[in-house]
This record gives structure tokens, sequence and C-alpha cells, in this order.
């Protein structure tokens, strides 16, 4: 995730003891994020990427994806997100999109219908998103990405392979 962060985000410079910092004459990047919690989702993979983008001064947005309720993570955590799917699409576009992993919480991802136009939506701009551990087969039920080089958690591969 940091190399596309790298690339994607070039006023942002990468430290691996220290915190990120912009390198701009404003100490801003004008960059937003968006993370959708799904019912189930691993809570450290959203923690730390929240965390990383943060700290990277990028905005970053939690949506729910069943509306503004708290959301119960794989290992019990509940974690309360800022707005609902549909009110974080409704205020306007972001640059990166991530969806973290988690069995439950990427079937949840899979399942829905607001994730699969969200994803298409940014992959139709060339937005980035990152979907980690066994979000991308998220990706592979909403046809984003086919034929482009992924990862995934190792368990996943099977339901990818034919497909990236």
């Amino acid at each position: 995730m940091l190399s596309v962060l790298r690339k994607s985000f070039p006023n942002v410079v990468i430290h691996a003891n220290r915190m990120v910092r912009c390198k701009s004459s404003q100490d801003k990047c004008a960059r937003n994020a968006l993370i959708i919690l799904a019912p189930g989702a691993e809570e450290m993979e959203f923690t730390i990427s929240a965390d990383v983008l943060r700290r990277g001064k990028i905005h970053v947005t939690v949506a729910g994806l069943q509306d503004c309720e708290p959301v119960k993570c794989s290992r019990s955590v509940v974690i309360v997100p800022d707005t609902s799917l549909e009110q974080a699409v409704s205020r306007g576009d972001y640059d990166v999109l991530v969806l973290p992993g988690g069995l439950a919480g990427n079937k949840a991802l899979m399942s829905s219908s607001a994730v699969g136009e969200v994803l298409r939506c940014q992959d139709s701009k060339g937005g980035l998103i990152a979907a980690i551990c066994a979000a991308p087969t998220a990706l592979a039920k909403h046809g984003i990405g086919r034929g482009k080089s992924i990862t995934s958690h190792p368990d996943m591969k099977p339901q990818l392979k034919d497909l990236y």
C-alpha cells in the first residue's frame, strides 16, 4: 500500500522510523480517502490504513456500509463510522478508496450493490483502490481490474487466479 501511495501522492514523504510528513509550503495535502467499513471487517487493516493516511495529512472519511451505526469488527472491536456510504458518496470524489479485509466484512462488501457502484465509479475515473487481504475478491465480484496485477491474502488465490 505504501508504494502505491508514494506514486500517487508525490507530496508525501514516508520515513520508516518517523511520522509521515507532507512536503509543501503549507504542510497540507489536499487528498481525500474513503474507507468503507463493513461488519466483520478486520480491525487492524482498518485502523492501520486510517492511521497511515491521516499521518500523511490525507483527509479520511470512514463510511459505514450499513448507515452510521457502530460496526462490530472481526475480533469484536466496535468502530463508529463518520458517516454512511450513501452520504459519503454524495459529498464528492475521493482520491483513494480503501477496502479493509476480514472474511465476514469481505462477504458484506461482495454482496453490496452500493459498493459495486462506488468501485466502478472509482475505477472508471482512474482513481486508486486499495483492497486489503481478502477484499480483492470484492473487486472480482464487482468486475474491477480484470486482467491487472493485484495482491491478496494467499487463501484468496483460487477465487482470483482466473481473473487477474
